[in-house]
């Protein structure tokens, strides 16, 4: 009798490490198959300022030898970018990308400053 329990309980726990395993295994393949974002890559505006996008919503702004990192959402046209560094302020761009140029213009900025971001290869 208590030998029969114990394999009951035992194939239980069987049951529920497997169970375990595969809803792991199905977060891993869904996490792997999103495809990235429109702005996945590297865009350069000068020699000494750089954006890199991961396609999965972090970054960082590499500005001359200090780099920035943030987390970034798309809205729509919306880039919104919160930098980890405090000292930095988040932002948020209207954004175009055309012909691998990335246009960001500064919506808190109402002079319509557009700054033009190439892609890196």
């Amino acid at each position: 009798m208590e030998q029969e329990k114990k394999s009951k309980v035992s194939l239980v726990a069987l049951i529920i490490i497997i169970i375990f395993v595969v809803v792991m295994l199905v977060i891993a393949i869904i996490n792997l198959s999103k495809p990235g974002d429109a702005l996945e890559g590297a865009f350069v505006y000068n020699q000494n300022v750089k954006y890199e996008f991961n396609g999965k919503g972090k970054g960082s702004l590499q500005e001359n030898e200090t780099k920035y990192k943030y987390t970034y959402s798309l809205e729509g046209n919306t880039l919104t970018i919160d930098f980890k560094d405090k000292n930095r302020n988040d932002v948020s761009y209207i954004f175009d990308l055309k012909n691998d140029v990335l246009t960001l213009v500064n919506e808190d900025d109402s002079t319509g400053t557009q700054y033009l971001l190439r892609k890196e290869r």
